[in-house]
Formats: structure tokens, sequence, C-alpha cells
């Protein structure tokens, strides 16, 4: 048996009530963190989930909501004498100026109490031990903005993740701009964690019907989204949706 934990599913504005992107994967001995967007570690807390568990963090792209957490997680994690390594996986284009960010925040890797260690994301499987394996799907999140991107030196590399966990499976789109850009990588699942923020509710039921998807989680809120989630049972009805729900911080899901 494995869990998934939602430990933020807000959007790109911060709210009162939801805690920027982050959800943790615990599957027998190990504990994954996918995602480490503003306000990860209070969120951990709040769940209950040591920080020292977690062995590898992996990162969908580096947009703040998704990855701004993670400089005050990796000083939690030193201030509270963590001392087993720990790997962070981000899209490879990137990772340089990552390393150069930590450093810049005086993470130095010769004062930590632990190793970390930044890993590129490029072949699939991106990790793969006894009965689970992770792996990533472009999602034309940057793509609009990859020209303007690459002339100032930053990539444009923004990742989904399919995980399949002894037989199960887990589907993170992350964010996407249109279902057209995770058509060919979202058939089936037993629980999709899919964002809203960027296509719409309406739009995400549409995709759905044509989808084999045990229970489908609607992530990523927008404030201004709030009447349409709690009209999600008659928009659900009317597309002929089953098993949806929209992501709270906090819900838990076995697998």
């Amino acid at each position: 048996m494995s869990r998934v934990i939602l430990t933020g599913t807000a959007a790109g504005l911060p709210v009162l009530d939801r805690m920027n992107a982050s959800w943790v994967l615990q599957y027998k001995e190990h504990t994954f963190l996918f995602d480490a967007g503003e306000g990860v570690s209070r969120s951990l807390l709040s769940s209950k989930i040591d920080p020292h568990d977690i062995e590898k963090i992996f990162i969908s792209h580096t947009h703040p909501d998704h990855i701004s957490g993670l400089p005050v997680l990796l000083q939690m994690m030193f201030m509270t004498d963590r001392r087993s390594p720990l790997e962070i996986y981000l899209p490879a284009s990137n990772l340089p100026i990552i390393e150069r960010f930590l450093l810049g925040v005086y993470l130095i890797p010769e004062k930590m109490t632990y190793s970390y260690t930044l890993m590129p994301i490029r072949d699939n499987p991106v990790f793969k031990t006894e009965g689970i394996e992770i792996n990533v799907f472009p999602n034309g999140h940057l793509d609009l903005v990859a020209p303007l991107a690459r002339q100032n030196g930053v990539g444009a590399e923004s990742y989904g993740f399919d995980i399949k966990i002894n037989g199960k499976r887990v589907i993170y789109t992350s964010d996407f701009q249109r279902t057209d850009d995770i058509e060919k990588y979202v058939t089936t699942a037993d629980l999709l964690i899919v964002e809203c923020s960027h296509a719409g509710f309406e739009e995400i039921l549409e995709f759905l019907q044509s989808r084999k998807i045990g229970r489908t989680v609607l992530n990523h809120i927008l404030p201004q989204q709030q009447k349409e989630a709690e009209a999600l049972p008659i928009l659900a009805q009317k597309y002929g949706v089953e098993n949806v729900s929209v992501a709270a911080d906090g819900m838990i899901f076995e697998i």
C-alpha cells in the first residue's frame, strides 16, 4: 500500500488556505516529495511528515510556486541535524542556475550536516527501484515563454510525472497550457492529479470523458475558481465523469 498526501494545492497566487504546489508519495520505506512551492515545510509539519524521511525531491519546473519552498526546506533539514543524503531532481537546463542560487543563500554543501545532490532530469525512468518507477513527460507549460527564456540563458523544460507503483499508476500533470499538450501521455491512471488553473474545470472534465481514470483530483486552484469548484458535482454530472474532486491541502489518497 502507498499513500499520496497533498501538501500544496494553490496555483501561482499565494492564498490563505492553500500552500503552493507540492505533494508527497509514501511507498513502503520510501518518501518522495514532488515540487516544493512556498509553504512546503509548514505543510509537511502539519501533515506530520518528517522531512528527514524524504529521500528524493522531484521538481517539475522552476516557476516560483513549484520551487520557492526548497531553500527553507533544506535549511530546516540542516537545523534539525539531518544526516542522510538527499537527491533533488530538476530540469537539466536550469540545474546550474539553481545550484548557484542555493549557494547564494548559503546552503553551502561543506557546511551542511547532510549531503544534497542536484540531479538532472534526462532519460526515463528518472528513478526506479523495487516496485516503483518514476517517469516524466513534457507538458508544454513553458513553450510560449521558451524563446525569451533562452535569450536570457534560461531553460524552458517542464514535466509531468508518470509513476508506476506495484501495478498501480499515479499521474501528476503539473502545469500545462492546453489538454492537447498532455493528451498522449494521460490515458489511464488509478489516480490523476491534474492542474486546472490554465485549462479550466470544464476543459478538464471534457478531456476526462475519453480516459480510463480511477480517481481524479483537480489541483492548482486559483481563488477565482472557487465558485466553479463548488459547482463541480453538477459539472461532473454534465460531462458524465465520476470520482472527481477538488484538491485541498492535507488530502490523503491510498493507492
